[in-house]
């Protein structure tokens, strides 16, 4: 087994993104750290925020939508992840 931490640098990334705009003011926004999501309140009109899931067989397509507020969320998949030679 292998550890990366590029996620958990990611999450922390964002999070403390989030901790600065909330504290500019922001009442409520979505932070992308290249997968690595963080939201808090919700869209101008009350809608939560939707993340759009990559289908891995086909990455340009979307699998399926998620309405999140006030959570964390990382969308990164094995498939985006190799190196041809």
């Amino acid at each position: 087994m292998r550890i990366g931490f590029g996620g958990i640098g990611k999450g922390y990334a964002a999070e403390m993104a989030k901790a600065v705009m909330r504290s500019s003011g922001a009442n409520s926004g979505i932070v992308n750290a290249s997968g690595d999501l963080t939201a808090w309140g919700y869209q101008p009109g009350g809608a939560p925020w939707t993340i759009g899931i990559s289908d891995p067989g086909s990455p340009q397509k979307t699998l399926s939508f998620l309405d999140i507020t006030d959570m964390a969320l990382a969308t990164s998949g094995n498939y985006e992840k190799y190196v041809l030679n």
